[in-house]
């Protein structure tokens, strides 16, 4: 043996006359693969390149679009490029998983007929024969119509069917919806995941993103962030299922779990780290290198960590999930718009059938959206210690029903801050009217002084009448200034309008410019029964004529002594008083004076007064003493008395006034207080002095 192993070694010497060599045992080089770089814009154009000569191959191959008559090499190539453009256009509009179906479909017609002999278009024989003989009957059958409706096709579909197969993956029917107590269960093994660095936990969040969003995962994986609040995470998908959802949607998902958790802050955290190009292909679960999770992967992962809990864990989908939301609102007797507001009405046919064009035009329907899911979020963490829906108590109902509006409330006040917007903000989504700073400050004021004060209530009626809140244009009026107790100006009051709340019988308010408890209005609608004002203190006027001139004293009354209706008595007493002694109303007569038949010359400086049409000229002129008597003056200009100056009459408790006086003149003018409103009174009208 060691003579072999001699001449062996010797051997190598030979074979290597350079040096010696040096026996000892290879080690394995281990080199660490450098990650490969993905152009993840070259992948996405060839994928959509390929379903576009997919579909090209199938226009050219049923002859869709084909000109009649010769085709020449031209038309031919013209051809070509018109169905190109309109596969283009198919693609684009329609969903990967549609145009996908339709290449493989119209593949297997194309090997079937060329193995039969048959030239395309097909038969009605042919399509039958097909969907006999092909493994997916129902996927051909739906492909066969979409090509007939977008492939310029006549294709007599109606009387095909598909054949009854066993179906191999078991019963056919909607997958069973997962029960209370799986929710809490998946939150808990969510977050020990989480806290031991498992990538897997965002896995099992697709699962519950599903329920709470209502989202197919399809979408969920395709979708990006836009905005975090404390309460929500706002979201865009590109692309919807629907026809009408094609150029995407918005939706909301509740960013806690039920103990508080902050899932959508972990996985933000961890979408910012990756690259733009791996941002808008992650989704929202995806793993560390940014790869979105496939629907396989997430459904034999949730099966496998709900086996614990289950003794059938193959029945449970990723539809089991998204079936749980409609559960709850329908347990908790939501109406049906808030039904379809659950899938942000991706389903035109979830759209109410009453109003629809109003329900078309409405802006509101992201923020119905959002509260709904709200309500669901709220009564689901009151519910998960049942073990089946079905057998909830419709007391726990209802108590479930009044948490989920209470945590409503609350995410939507903590909705209105955001914590993080991307840079195609959220705002950018929706399109909006931009509003000029000066009113969006008007506006802020305008709420917060309202918050700030406490809005009064319009009593039903006061003093046995009836009383409204609005005008007949809908401007509210002011419930404390029908009791005189508002303390705001009148052009600047939050309340609303000083004017009189009593209810005619015509159907507006009175709309006078005092308050309901002194309004007189005959037409008034009158109450069953009265409830009279409560009594205020007020002041008693007591006139005291002191001279030539009438003075007035206040003295403060007790409550209830008087009320508004005897101070305004009292007050017109007063005034006609004053005005007796001021000037008496028939002054004693005066000697008449014959007219002469030449009539005095005026004076200089006044103008002569013609007299009226077939009216004597007469004048009757006082005697010089009574000036001096009554302490008034005559105008000869306007024959009006007047009294020398203003007479304090009354005060109010707000400090206004009231003043008898003369028309001012320039020597009396300087003893006239600032006046905010003056009343002038005549005897007779102004056709009397033949004025029109």
């Amino acid at each position: 043996m060691e003579e072999e192993l001699i001449a062996a070694g010797a051997k190598v010497v030979e074979d290597n006359p350079k040096g010696s060599v040096t026996l000892r045992p290879v080690r394995k080089t281990i080199y660490k693969k450098k990650p490969k770089a993905i152009n993840v814009d070259k992948n996405l154009s060839e994928a959509v390149q390929k379903r576009v000569n997919g579909l090209v191959s199938m226009f050219i191959g049923m002859g869709a679009y084909k000109p009649p008559g010769i085709l020449t090499d031209n038309l031919k190539a013209e051809w070509k490029q018109t169905c190109r453009r309109i596969a283009e256009k198919k693609v684009k509009d329609a969903e990967k998983a549609t145009i996908d179906r339709v290449v493989n479909a119209w593949l297997e017609l194309r090997a079937f007929l060329e193995s039969r002999g048959r030239p395309a278009p097909p038969e009605m024989v042919d399509l039958d024969q097909f969907l006999n003989h092909t493994s997916a009957p129902a996927r051909a059958l739906q492909a066969l119509k979409w090509m007939n409706k977008n492939a310029d096709q006549a294709l007599e579909l109606g009387n095909l069917q598909v054949p009854a197969t066993p179906r191999a993956t078991g019963q056919r029917g909607q997958a069973p919806v997962v029960e209370p107590p799986l929710v809490q269960a998946l939150e808990d093994r969510i977050m020990e995941m989480h806290a031991v660095g498992d990538e897997r936990w965002s896995v099992l969040l697709a699962p519950w993103v599903m329920a709470f969003g209502c989202l197919r995962y399809a979408h969920i994986a395709r979708s990006e962030p836009r905005r975090l609040t404390a309460a929500f995470l706002h979201c865009r998908c590109p692309k919807g299922k629907q026809k009408h959802a094609r150029e995407g949607f918005d939706f909301a998902v509740p960013a806690t779990f039920a103990n508080g958790f902050f899932w959508a802050k972990e996985v933000l955290e961890a979408y910012r780290t990756l690259a733009p190009a791996r941002q808008r292909l992650a989704g929202l679960c995806f793993s560390d290198e940014g790869r979105p999770w496939t629907i396989l992967e997430v459904q034999e992962t949730m099966q496998s960590e709900m086996a614990v809990f289950l003794d059938n864990p193959e029945d449970i989908t990723t539809y089991s999930w998204r079936r749980m939301a409609p559960t709850i609102a329908q347990l908790l007797e939501c109406r049906p718009e808030e039904m379809a507001a659950l899938g942000d009405w991706q389903t035109k046919g979830d759209q109410p059938d009453v109003g629809q064009m109003a329900f078309h035009y409405s802006s509101a329907k992201y923020a119905a959206s959002i509260k709904v899911k709200s309500l669901v979020w709220g009564a689901a963490a009151k519910l998960t210690s049942n073990l089946l829906w079905e057998a909830i108590p419709q007391a726990e109902l209802d108590a479930a029903r009044a948490h989920g509006l209470a945590e409503a409330d609350r995410l939507l006040r903590q909705d209105r801050q955001p914590m993080w917007t991307s840079s195609q903000s959220f705002q950018d989504v929706r399109k909006r009217l931009k509003l000029s700073q000066q009113f969006v400050e008007a506006a802020q004021q305008a709420r917060q002084e309202a918050e700030a004060a406490p809005a009064p209530q319009m009593p039903d009626q006061l003093n046995g009448k009836v009383l409204t809140a609005t005008l007949k244009n809908g401007r509210a009026i002011c419930p404390d200034f029908q009791t005189d107790e508002c303390p705001n100006p009148a052009d600047n009051c939050p309340f609303g309008a000083h004017l009189c709340a009593i209810l005619q019988k015509s159907g507006r308010a009175c709309g006078g410019k005092h308050g309901a408890g002194i309004c007189n209005i005959k037409r008034a609608v009158r109450a069953e029964s009265a409830v009279p004002v409560a009594p205020k203190p007020s002041a008693t006027l007591v006139p005291a004529a002191v001279g030539e001139k009438a003075q007035f004293t206040r003295k403060r009354a007790a409550a209830g002594s008087a009320t508004d209706d005897e101070v305004a008595d009292a007050m017109r007493a007063a005034v006609k008083k004053a005005r007796g002694k001021a000037a008496p109303k028939t002054p004693p007569k005066a000697s008449a004076v014959a007219a002469p038949k030449t009539p005095p010359k005026a004076m200089a400086t006044t103008p002569k007064r013609l007299a009226a049409p077939g009216k004597p000229q007469v004048k009757t002129m006082p005697k010089k003493g009574r000036e001096k008597a009554t302490g008034a003056t005559l105008d000869p200009r306007s024959r009006i008395r007047y009294c020398p100056g203003p007479y304090l009459i009354w005060t109010s408790r707000k400090g206004g006034s009231i003043y008898l006086a003369g028309l001012p003149m320039r020597q009396t003018v300087d003893k006239f207080p600032k006046t905010a409103l003056q009343i002038c009174c005549f005897p007779h009208g102004p056709e009397s002095r033949g004025g029109g």
